[in-house]
Protein backbone atom coordinates (compact mmCIF):
# COMPACT_ATOMS: atom_id res chain seq x y z
CA UNK A 1 0.00 0.00 0.00
CA UNK A 2 1.13 3.30 -1.34
CA UNK A 3 1.35 6.19 1.30
CA UNK A 4 -0.19 9.63 -0.37
CA UNK A 5 1.12 12.85 0.28
CA UNK A 6 -0.67 15.07 2.73
CA UNK A 7 -2.58 17.82 1.35
CA UNK A 8 -0.75 20.63 0.47
CA UNK A 9 -1.11 24.16 2.96
CA UNK A 10 -0.69 26.26 -0.48
CA UNK A 11 -3.29 24.17 -2.16
CA UNK A 12 -4.98 27.55 -3.91
CA UNK A 13 -1.66 29.16 -4.50
CA UNK A 14 -0.94 28.39 -8.03
CA UNK A 15 -4.65 29.22 -8.74
CA UNK A 16 -4.23 32.44 -7.26
CA UNK A 17 -0.80 33.07 -9.18
CA UNK A 18 -2.44 31.59 -12.44
CA UNK A 19 -5.43 34.75 -11.88
CA UNK A 20 -2.44 36.92 -11.38
CA UNK A 21 -0.59 35.91 -14.50
CA UNK A 22 -3.40 35.89 -16.34
CA UNK A 23 -4.53 39.19 -15.80
CA UNK A 24 -1.41 40.34 -16.49
CA UNK A 25 -1.50 39.14 -19.98
CA UNK A 26 -4.80 40.21 -20.32
CA UNK A 27 -2.97 43.72 -19.91
CA UNK A 28 -0.91 43.58 -22.02
CA UNK A 29 -2.91 42.45 -24.81
CA UNK A 30 -5.09 45.59 -23.78
CA UNK A 31 -1.93 47.48 -24.69
CA UNK A 32 -1.26 45.97 -27.62
CA UNK A 33 -4.97 46.19 -28.83
CA UNK A 34 -6.64 49.12 -31.02
CA UNK A 35 -9.53 48.88 -28.72
CA UNK A 36 -8.46 47.81 -25.02
CA UNK A 37 -11.78 48.19 -23.69
CA UNK A 38 -13.27 45.48 -26.29
CA UNK A 39 -13.83 42.17 -24.57
CA UNK A 40 -14.44 40.61 -27.95
CA UNK A 41 -11.21 42.43 -29.14
CA UNK A 42 -9.12 41.65 -26.41
CA UNK A 43 -10.18 38.00 -26.56
CA UNK A 44 -9.37 37.99 -30.42
CA UNK A 45 -5.84 39.49 -29.91
CA UNK A 46 -5.31 36.92 -27.13
CA UNK A 47 -6.68 33.64 -29.33
CA UNK A 48 -4.55 34.70 -32.46
CA UNK A 49 -1.66 35.94 -30.82
CA UNK A 50 1.43 33.60 -30.62
CA UNK A 51 2.76 34.98 -27.55
CA UNK A 52 -0.45 34.74 -25.62
CA UNK A 53 -0.99 31.14 -26.68
CA UNK A 54 2.25 29.71 -25.83
CA UNK A 55 1.79 31.38 -22.33
CA UNK A 56 -1.43 30.27 -21.35
CA UNK A 57 -1.05 26.80 -23.32
CA UNK A 58 2.22 25.86 -21.54
CA UNK A 59 1.18 26.87 -18.23
CA UNK A 60 -1.06 24.36 -16.86
CA UNK A 61 -2.29 26.44 -14.09
CA UNK A 62 -3.40 29.18 -16.20
CA UNK A 63 -4.83 26.57 -18.59
CA UNK A 64 -6.83 24.74 -15.97
CA UNK A 65 -8.31 28.16 -14.88
CA UNK A 66 -9.51 29.30 -18.26
CA UNK A 67 -11.04 25.41 -18.90
CA UNK A 68 -12.40 25.65 -15.82
CA UNK A 69 -14.48 28.80 -16.34
CA UNK A 70 -15.42 27.74 -19.92
CA UNK A 71 -16.42 24.58 -18.66
CA UNK A 72 -18.37 25.68 -16.01
CA UNK A 73 -20.23 28.08 -18.33
CA UNK A 74 -21.35 25.57 -21.23
CA UNK A 75 -22.44 23.27 -18.20
CA UNK A 76 -24.53 26.03 -16.69
CA UNK A 77 -25.67 26.70 -20.17
CA UNK A 78 -26.59 22.71 -20.97
CA UNK A 79 -28.12 22.18 -17.79
CA UNK A 80 -31.20 25.49 -18.09
CA UNK A 81 -31.72 24.47 -21.33
CA UNK A 82 -32.13 20.85 -21.85
CA UNK A 83 -33.63 17.77 -20.14
CA UNK A 84 -32.09 14.30 -18.93
CA UNK A 85 -34.20 12.78 -22.21
CA UNK A 86 -32.85 15.44 -24.77
CA UNK A 87 -30.68 14.37 -27.91
CA UNK A 88 -28.21 17.26 -27.05
CA UNK A 89 -30.96 19.70 -28.63
CA UNK A 90 -30.52 23.68 -26.69
CA UNK A 91 -33.91 24.54 -25.69
CA UNK A 92 -36.16 25.45 -22.96
CA UNK A 93 -38.98 23.55 -21.25
CA UNK A 94 -40.06 20.87 -24.00
CA UNK A 95 -44.05 20.43 -24.41
CA UNK A 96 -43.86 16.89 -22.62
CA UNK A 97 -42.65 18.64 -19.61
CA UNK A 98 -44.66 22.05 -19.79
CA UNK A 99 -47.64 19.17 -19.72
CA UNK A 100 -47.03 18.09 -16.39
CA UNK A 101 -47.90 21.09 -14.61
CA UNK A 102 -51.67 21.69 -14.02
CA UNK A 103 -53.27 23.31 -16.61
CA UNK A 104 -53.56 26.77 -15.09
CA UNK A 105 -49.80 26.60 -14.90
CA UNK A 106 -48.44 25.60 -17.82
CA UNK A 107 -48.37 29.18 -19.69
CA UNK A 108 -46.20 30.30 -16.93
CA UNK A 109 -43.98 27.45 -17.00
CA UNK A 110 -43.86 28.34 -20.88
CA UNK A 111 -42.41 31.73 -20.14
CA UNK A 112 -39.63 30.67 -18.03
CA UNK A 113 -39.20 28.40 -20.35
CA UNK A 114 -36.28 26.40 -18.85
CA UNK A 115 -35.55 22.81 -18.35
CA UNK A 116 -34.21 23.03 -15.19
CA UNK A 117 -33.89 26.28 -12.66
CA UNK A 118 -30.71 26.73 -10.06
CA UNK A 119 -31.69 26.05 -6.60
CA UNK A 120 -28.90 27.71 -4.27
CA UNK A 121 -29.81 25.40 -0.80
CA UNK A 122 -29.03 22.68 -2.85
CA UNK A 123 -26.31 24.05 -4.91
CA UNK A 124 -27.57 22.65 -8.17
CA UNK A 125 -30.22 22.69 -10.95
CA UNK A 126 -33.63 21.12 -10.61
CA UNK A 127 -35.98 20.02 -12.91
CA UNK A 128 -38.49 22.33 -13.35
CA UNK A 129 -41.26 19.75 -13.03
CA UNK A 130 -43.38 19.29 -10.29
CA UNK A 131 -42.31 16.14 -9.05
CA UNK A 132 -38.89 17.66 -9.23
CA UNK A 133 -39.03 20.55 -6.95
CA UNK A 134 -41.11 22.01 -4.40
CA UNK A 135 -42.61 25.51 -4.53
CA UNK A 136 -40.66 26.80 -1.86
CA UNK A 137 -37.83 25.70 -3.99
CA UNK A 138 -39.39 27.83 -7.21
CA UNK A 139 -39.68 30.72 -4.89
CA UNK A 140 -36.39 30.53 -3.69
CA UNK A 141 -34.63 30.03 -7.52
CA UNK A 142 -37.12 33.20 -8.37
CA UNK A 143 -35.77 34.98 -5.53
CA UNK A 144 -32.26 34.26 -6.40
CA UNK A 145 -32.74 35.65 -10.11
CA UNK A 146 -34.11 38.84 -9.11
CA UNK A 147 -31.61 39.57 -6.50
CA UNK A 148 -28.81 39.05 -9.31
CA UNK A 149 -31.01 40.98 -11.54
CA UNK A 150 -31.53 43.92 -8.98
CA UNK A 151 -27.72 44.96 -9.16
CA UNK A 152 -28.50 44.87 -12.78
CA UNK A 153 -30.84 47.17 -12.29
CA UNK A 154 -29.13 49.77 -9.85
CA UNK A 155 -26.06 50.03 -12.53
CA UNK A 156 -28.08 50.40 -14.99
CA UNK A 157 -30.53 53.46 -13.68
CA UNK A 158 -27.53 54.76 -12.06
CA UNK A 159 -25.75 54.92 -15.94
CA UNK A 160 -28.69 56.41 -17.06
CA UNK A 161 -28.85 58.96 -14.35
CA UNK A 162 -25.03 60.17 -14.83
CA UNK A 163 -26.26 60.21 -18.67
CA UNK A 164 -28.89 62.76 -17.81
CA UNK A 165 -26.45 65.13 -15.52
CA UNK A 166 -25.74 68.42 -16.63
Amino acid sequence: MSKRKPPSKSKHKPLTWAMQRLHTLINEARLACDHPNSQPAVTHLMMSNVKYLREIEGNKHIRRLLLGGGLGDAVRMLLKRTSDDDDDRLHGATEEQIALWPAHKQAVVRDIDRARVYVPSLEEFTPLEPDAISNEQIVESGSYLIKKGEDCIRVGNALIRLGGMK
